[in-house]
């Protein structure tokens, strides 16, 4: 397993064993007292999967590497030095290092210090951990995975990279099922370049992968500005395909709610097609092209919908902006529409585009 795992479910209150190893109960005995004096660690289940590599992997993650002091006493036995003990110390160090160039802990420690080196522990709260083997680890980091799929909110990067480790890792083979944000989807795809991503992504999200390439790789959030490198080019030009693609094969040649809702960001994707030299390769690509290139018109849902209110089309209006926005936008326009509607059908209709 990789250190990135690893790592992960340490600090979620797994220590993972790799390979076993043939213990006595008493260096068994020994680990356990080890990882509670070291580390606060009490293993509260698991613990006959011990090994040394186990527990030496927990004090390393807990401390990293911390030197010794050069007195190791200090400061009781530095206080039975003499003045010109201290004094010989020190050059000699001096001596070993800087004019010898030996800097490999050859002095790293007095050479004069005599001192008795007493166990102690540390006063703090024992965390409690189980031990697991490889088979439970990864069942443990897949429902991890899962759940930071499903999350609603963006997630940090270090998530972004556990998942996107977890793509390639030959014992995992893990992909989610569904991704609830698409931010994480489009920072996996970034990350990964991997076009199964896109079956959670729409065609106007495509404009936000292109802010998050934008942030990820250039530190921009500028998209009049753009200078992409050929490789982010490859990649949006692909993904676009694909969606263009996917949308044909639901034998359409012109406007649903998605490609109507790229008219809200029209001037950025005026740009983007411009800058990536986009050649449509079916119908409904070359439309979609075409209208967002030349069309006189506003073709976004929110352009339709005041189009059906100016025409007394109350009812109507408020089922495009549903369909196309859901009924929060209604919600929020509700007092606009009631105020046009002229009969209590009118209303009902409007009212019925809450449930």
């Amino acid at each position: 397993m990789t250190e990135t795992f690893k790592d992960f479910l340490f600090d979620r209150g797994y220590l993972v064993v790799d390979e076993p190893e043939e213990l006595t109960s008493s260096e068994k005995l020994c680990l356990l007292v080890t990882l509670g004096r070291k580390c606060g660690i009490r293993v509260k289940k698991g613990w006959q999967l011990l090994t040394k590599a186990a527990v030496k992997y927990a004090v390393d993650r807990t401390f990293g590497y911390v030197p010794e002091p050069f007195y190791r006493g200090f400061p009781d036995s530095v206080r039975q030095l003499t003045p010109d003990q201290r004094l010989f110390d020190q050059v000699y160090h001096y001596f070993q290092t800087y004019g010898k160039g030996e800097f490999d802990g050859i002095a790293d420690h007095s050479i004069l210090e005599s001192f008795e080196k007493v166990a102690f522990e540390e006063d703090w709260e024992p965390k409690e951990y189980t031990a697991v083997d490889p088979v439970e680890a990864y069942g443990i980091i897949f429902k991890a995975l899962d759940n930071l799929a499903d999350s609603p909110r963006p997630l940090p990067v270090n998530s972004i990279d556990l998942m996107a480790e977890a793509f390639s890792d030959e014992f995992l083979h893990w992909f989610p099922t569904s991704i609830g944000c698409k931010i994480t989807a489009a920072d996996l795809l970034v990350r990964t370049k991997d076009m199964r991503l896109v079956r959670f992504l729409q065609l106007p999200d495509l404009i936000k992968l292109l802010e998050r390439i934008q942030y990820l790789n250039y530190g921009s959030e500028k998209l009049n500005q753009l200078n992409l490198k050929n490789q982010d080019r490859k990649l949006l030009t692909k993904v676009l395909d694909t969606m263009l693609e996917r949308s044909s094969k639901d034998k359409r040649l012109y406007w649903g709610v998605a490609e109507r809702e790229c008219f809200e960001k029209r001037e950025t994707w005026k740009g983007l097609l411009h800058h990536l030299h986009y050649k449509p390769k079916n119908e409904l690509a070359r439309n979609f092209v075409s209208a967002i290139r030349t069309s006189p018109d506003n073709l976004s849902a929110y352009a339709l919908f005041e189009s059906y209110m100016r025409r007394g089309y109350v009812a109507d209006a408020a089922a495009i902006l549903n369909q196309a926005k859901g009924s929060g936008a209604v919600l929020r326009n509700l007092n606009y529409i009631l105020s046009r509607c002229r009969t209590e059908e009118e209303v009902k209709e409007v009212f019925k585009c809450l449930e």
